[in-house]
């Protein structure tokens, strides 16, 4: 069975108002509307839980009355809350929309140079060996998926020392040297 509403309760087999709770629910919305905040409009309104559950309880589209629930606001109310929902969450940004991950194509050349030393610690070897490896990054190329543009970035970086490396790595044998 399914849970039943905040403001309601089963008697006989039917959904019925409870009318203290209802009371509290038609408030939420008054309070809401006015300009409260989620939270606040519940506190005022003698309803505990957080931002989601009372976002959660001004989207049930059974307040305004169903075929098994009979109505605790009017349509207009329930209709005015969504668009106030809408509108706040549109001037905070969150329309909820996704946002389109942009893609990120960096060609990189990896060069390794031939080992010397060969260290007993596995970290101070690791660490030696990350070392030796020479990055050269040729271009990075950004596609906003926003607006189809795409940005360039020419210059050339190199990138060349110590790394810090993962505890436990292991390299392979013919890369250490006694």
């Amino acid at each position: 069975m399914e849970h039943i509403p905040y403001g309601y309760r089963i008697e006989n087999g039917k959904a019925v108002v409870d009318e203290t709770a209802a009371g509290q629910v038609r408030r939420l919305f008054e309070n809401y509307l006015s300009g409260d905040s989620l939270k606040k409009a519940a506190g005022n309104a003698g309803i505990a839980g957080n931002h989601g559950t009372i976002k959660l309880m001004l989207q049930n589209r059974r307040y305004p009355g169903d075929e098994f629930y009979p109505p605790i606001i009017s349509e207009e109310m329930f209709n005015a809350a969504a668009a106030e929902l809408q509108s706040r969450a549109e001037r905070l940004g969150r329309n909820g929309h996704v946002r389109k991950e942009r893609s990120v194509n960096v060609p990189v050349r990896f060069t390794f140079i031939s080992a010397e030393d060969y260290f007993e610690d596995p970290v101070q070897q690791a660490e030696y060996m990350y070392g030796l490896i020479k990055t050269e990054v040729t271009n990075i190329e950004y596609h906003n998926d926003n607006s189809g543009k795409t940005a360039e970035n020419k210059p050339a970086t190199e990138r060349s020392g110590k790394t810090k490396a993962t505890r436990g790595c292991v390299l392979p044998r013919q890369h250490r040297q006694r």
